[in-house]
């Protein structure tokens, strides 16, 4: 095969068409080739340091993540989440893949992706404090600070709800978590 023949072959399975977007679309378009277009500054600055032994720009690499997280603000605001929310969840998710806190390849390449499917849904049903099972009964939202509470009662170790379900409570739990397993 030539190239004008890729260039046809191409051509022909591409979904070319006039597109109206609507300002949602435009918004995410906006973020995501932003995100892309950041992220590729922040890999160029670390493959020059790394690869062609120039200095680190640690002021480029803070413009860089800085302008990430302008972009995903953008992001998680059409979305619907707030920072926290995403950073929570984050968090929650890797709480479930590893079991003693830390990377393993072994739990990276087996995690439970249906797990980790429901924290991302906000449906889960493992325990902040013991990672066993718990009976979630209601969430309910604090209208002030915007904060869920998770009404739940765990058959393992006995904590019951309300609890305040926050990302500072459940890093909290984690590093605990962490130092028992050191």
């Amino acid at each position: 095969m030539n190239m004008e023949e890729y260039v046809k072959s191409v051509v022909k399975t591409e979904n070319a068409k006039e597109i109206t977007m609507t300002l949602r679309q435009s918004r995410l378009d906006h973020a995501a080739s932003g995100l892309a277009t950041e992220a590729g500054e922040f890999v160029d600055q670390i493959k020059r340091h790394i690869h062609y032994g120039f200095a680190l720009d640690v002021v480029n690499c803070k413009e860089e993540l800085g302008d990430l997280m302008w972009y995903i603000g953008i992001a998680a605001d059409e979305l619907g989440y707030s920072l926290s929310d995403i950073m929570e969840t984050n968090i929650l998710k890797l709480k479930a893949r590893y079991t003693d806190g830390k990377f393993t390849k072994d739990e990276a390449e087996a995690r439970n992706i249906n797990k980790e499917r429901k924290i991302l849904e906000d449906d889960y049903d493992e325990c902040n404090y013991c990672s066993t099972s718990k009976v979630k009964v209601g969430v309910s939202t604090n209208p002030s600070s915007g904060k869920k509470s998770y009404w739940y009662f765990c058959s393992s170790c006995g904590n019951s709800a309300p609890q305040e379900h926050s990302l500072e409570k459940s890093l909290e739990s984690w590093n605990e978590h962490n130092k028992s397993t050191d």
